[in-house]
């Protein structure tokens, strides 16, 4: 049984012209306000137990809010219409390192307007299973009840063993994850059994130098033979994080095949 905790206040800040006053408020909330022109990669913020919300363009063009939490961070891209709820990128990363994840993300997240959880508890070694059931707690009792965010659209990815990672969530919360996008990365082979979900969506980022691209071809046709939507982006450079341009079409074709609400046969007149 989870405990739902009530979801933390968060503000965003985008317009230069409110940094004075975010200033002040800041200073109430323990957060930490940074302005950073849009296009810029995200440097790492200290973290501590109270999170820490950062500015990320002081033009106010393509601003963003960014919360810093021990176990998390949660980029909130700007412009989100009051009222509506958003789909929601859960990012896991092999060395627990959540900020090169959000950067090949951000770009696809302020045009799609995706929110981004970028995990700090997963990377690889140790207890997978107790350090994803972590993962799970956060999103329940933190992310999923924040009014702008749609958990029931849920993309989860990661490089590498964040991509096994992804993988094992996907079996874990098959109510909650909709798509992978599997970034150099292989499924383990004890997920491939006769209960993993059917009828998901998963994006494979591959790289003929990479070890484990063969590996991913097989991933590709056992969850093909699941009923599974598919689709292959190759990039070069091998065992890395794709360009950012790659999660840009990968998030158009989720956005393409997963997400838009199918129009109705027009009739013949």
């Amino acid at each position: 049984m989870r405990c739902i905790a009530r979801p933390e206040k968060h503000y965003n800040i985008g317009m230069k012209k409110k940094l004075i006053a975010a200033a002040a408020l800041c200073c109430a909330l323990a957060c930490t306000i940074v302005p950073a022109h849009a296009g810029t990669k995200i440097k790492r913020a200290a973290t501590g137990n109270t999170a820490k919300t950062v500015a990320l363009d002081e033009t106010g063009a393509a601003a963003g809010t960014l919360t810093d939490k021990t176990e998390y961070i949660l980029y909130i891209p700007a412009g989100l219409k009051p009222g509506t709820r958003h789909p929601l990128v859960v990012a896991l990363s092999p060395g627990g390192e959540p900020y090169s994840m959000l950067n090949a993300w951000r770009s696809a997240a302020d045009r799609h307007k995706w929110l981004v959880f970028a995990s700090k508890v997963f990377s690889n070694g140790g207890d997978a299973d107790k350090k994803l059931a972590a993962v799970s707690s956060a999103l329940y009792n933190e992310i999923c009840l924040r009014p702008d965010t749609d958990c029931t659209k849920t993309i989860v990815t990661g490089m590498s063993g964040g991509a096994m990672g992804s993988y094992i969530l996907a079996m874990m919360e098959p109510g909650m994850i909709a798509a992978v996008v599997a970034n150099t990365g292989m499924m383990h082979e004890n997920e491939k059994r006769a209960n993993y979900p059917r009828g998901k969506a998963a994006v494979f980022l591959a790289s003929p130098a990479d070890f484990r691209y063969d590996a991913m071809k097989q991933d590709r046709g056992f969850l093909e033979e699941r009923g599974w939507k598919t689709e292959w982006l190759e990039f070069a450079g091998g065992h890395t994080i794709a360009p950012a341009g790659i999660y840009e079409r990968a998030a158009q074709w989720v956005q393409t095949n997963v997400f838009s609400t199918p129009q109705p046969p027009q009739e013949n007149r």
